[in-house]
């Protein structure tokens, strides 16, 4: 509907429709965790539905000939053209130039140039043939150099973050007409922190509570002292806010490099965003001026770093670095604490 409506009115169907999933996206849904389980392999099978429909429309013996053009157009969209662009957008948000180079960086260019080059074939117009197989080089190049490289780049840019949920083996279950509350279950691995450390030495997110524990298909009796093994099923009730505080409990820690872990990132200590500065100063020997003791640590990262801040952004003062550890929505509510070695 908003796909047509749009053109009815001479705007851009695809462009309401990513307009319309973004915002969807960003809103609390049911079910969400499986909707985008199911929405990704939808995506996967759309992508090799569209590169195989593009192995077959492009004409081997015709692409040589353009080798020439474009290479030169790739060369100008990956080192000038989008660079520029990313540049004069960001401009207003004071991003940090690290994230410039690497959002200019990884701008992969394949499936929205590959559809858009359909249309003048199926329109039939004059050179289509020849600006769909540039497009394939261009998307070609695109994808063997930036692609290739994009997880090197984010390393030697230093924007690496501590993984999340993406190695956590989670499943969701809704409880009907309750977006408040989760029923989430964790499979637990050989080298989940919970495993391989006491469970009394982890604090559980503020709405968390354990509701089931399983082992070998049987339901244990005790929750208040849980004995956690490999091979456990652990099933929580918690707020979709807390999720990300909950998964980090449970990415197993053989899969995070040394330099990806939190307290490489992080730092040895976590301190509330409203601590004050001048008694983190005083407690870790780090210089704080006068006129900003009062300061809290939230007020003194968006101080110094004038701009909005992400998690990662990081303050050094003194022997410390102050790194923004968790977010909610704009506020900062966690900063990582890291003690930098001298020289």
């Amino acid at each position: 509907a908003i796909f047509g409506l749009t053109g009815m009115v001479g705007g851009s169907g695809f462009l309401a429709v990513y307009l319309a999933g973004l915002l969807l996206g960003n809103r609390p849904l049911e079910a969400s965790q499986n909707i985008k389980r199911f929405h990704d392999g939808i995506a996967a099978l759309a992508q090799i539905g569209m590169f195989l429909m593009l192995g077959m429309i492009v004409t081997p013996s015709e692409l040589p000939p353009v080798a020439l053009d474009a290479g030169l157009v790739a060369l100008v969209l990956i080192l000038l053209a989008r660079p520029l662009a990313v540049a004069l957008c960001l401009y207003p948000f004071r991003f940090p130039w690290r994230e410039q180079l690497f959002i200019a960086w990884v701008g992969l260019r394949g499936a929205v140039p590959i559809i858009l080059a359909l249309f003048p074939l199926l329109a039939g117009l004059e050179l289509a043939e020849y600006f769909f197989h540039v497009v394939f080089f261009v998307v070609l190049i695109s994808l063997m150099v930036q692609g290739w490289t994009v997880a090197s780049s984010a390393r030697w840019l230093g924007l690496e973050l501590p993984p999340t949920t993406a190695r956590v083996q989670r499943t969701e279950l809704d409880i009907p007409g309750q977006q408040e509350m989760e029923l989430v279950g964790y499979r637990l691995a050989e080298t989940t922190p919970v495993v391989r450390e006491a469970w009394s030495g982890f604090r559980l997110p503020g709405s968390a509570r354990v509701v089931a524990h399983l082992r070998e298909g049987q339901l244990l009796e005790t929750l208040e002292l849980l004995d956690l093994q490999a091979g456990d099923h652990l099933y929580i009730m918690v707020a979709p806010a807390d999720l990300p505080d909950l998964d980090r409990l449970f990415v197993p820690q053989e899969e995070v490099p040394e330099r990806l872990t939190e307290r490489s990132v992080f730092g040895e200590f976590a301190l509330n965003g409203d601590a004050l500065l001048g008694a983190v100063g005083m407690t870790y020997g780090a210089p704080v001026p006068s006129e900003r003791q009062g300061e809290t640590l939230e007020a003194f990262l968006r101080a110094e770093l004038q701009t909005e801040p992400v998690v990662g952004d990081y303050v050094d003062l003194g022997p410390t670095r102050l790194v923004v550890r968790e977010m909610d929505g704009a506020r900062i509510t966690r900063v990582g604490l890291k003690l930098l070695k001298k020289d």
